[in-house]
């Protein structure tokens, strides 16, 4: 049998049968860490490559095929299996509010969701606030004040790694003031993210996405914006300002893309036009895994 029709015969079977049970109810895969695996992947390629004889092959193959299988499958559902078997836990809601400091001028947000539905959009007088509901556990929240600057820490403690039998809900809405210039870190895990920062001065954005489906929306408040993702196995939009110059740099030799309104200058740099003479500046960097990558201009 070819070394192609194994591969893939095994990872469109494990994906249809982990869907199907995901559709009853029955079986939910997530994992908030083994995605960060994924060039596992590239070590059972090689060895498929190196066994002999060929008949062999397809031992490495079809574990290839199983692990894409997962990942794929992970991206649309967020549960776990541990010692619960089948039992929804209860979800925690929580509210937080951190205040607005009369000096401040750059803030800080640190954010680790693990997985889930997270969605930061609309404005608040109030430095930050944060609603959760959550069967993973519960939100922690740390503030600091140095002169301008603030800083806030939110971050998903408990038993929140693993798998699951049952579907968990794990929800948090944050909302941001508009005036400070922004720094934000966000850990998502498998997720489906929802950023529309059009309103807010990003200076610089990191975002772990893992195995989620992002949508990312940035505007034109700061002069200079810069981008950091991790995508691993994700589906991934990015919104960009017509009135900024853009740039992108590409690490993702397994993912698909569509840069609307983008050329290629040079391999793995893309750019749009009269990037050098623009007086706002996007700049974004990307390592992915086995993704879909598309950008959009507005």
């Amino acid at each position: 049998m070819k070394a192609g029709r194994i591969f893939w015969g095994t990872f469109f079977a494990v994906l249809g049968v982990l869907l199907i049970l995901n559709r009853l109810g029955i079986f939910v895969l997530c994992s908030l860490a083994w995605w960060k695996f994924w060039p596992v992947l590239l070590i059972l390629f090689g060895a498929a490559l190196l066994t002999r004889p060929q008949n062999l092959r397809w031992i490495p193959l079809a574990l290839a095929g199983v692990a894409l299988g997962f990942a794929v499958a992970s991206a649309f559902t967020f549960a776990w299996i541990d010692t619960a078997f089948g039992v929804d836990r209860e979800a925690t809601r929580q509210s937080f509010l951190v205040s607005m400091g009369p000096s401040t001028e750059r803030a800080t947000l640190d954010l680790t969701a693990g997985g889930g539905s997270v969605r930061v959009g609309d404005t608040t007088e109030e430095l930050l606030t944060a609603e959760t509901e959550t069967g993973l556990g519960e939100y922690r929240i740390e503030t600091d004040s140095t002169g301008e600057s603030q800083e806030v820490r939110l971050e998903l403690t408990g038993p929140h790694r693993g798998l699951a039998l049952g579907r968990l809900r794990n929800r948090i809405e944050v909302k941001m003031n508009s005036k400070p210039a922004w720094n934000l870190t966000l850990a998502l895990g498998a997720s489906s993210v929802d950023l529309d920062l059009e309103a807010y001065a990003i200076d610089r954005l990191s975002l772990d996405c893992g195995a989620s489906r992002a949508t990312v929306r940035l505007g034109t408040r700061s002069p200079e914006t810069r981008v950091t993702i991790n995508a691993g196995a994700s589906s991934l939009r990015l919104e960009v300002p017509v009135s900024a110059g853009c740039e992108v740099r590409l690490d993702a030799p397994l993912s698909s893309r569509k840069f609307s309104g983008f050329t290629r200058v040079a391999k793995g740099l893309y750019r749009t036009d009269q990037f050098d003479d623009s007086l706002q500046k996007i700049m974004i960097s990307i390592d992915a895994g086995v993704s879909s990558l598309k950008i959009d201009r507005y």
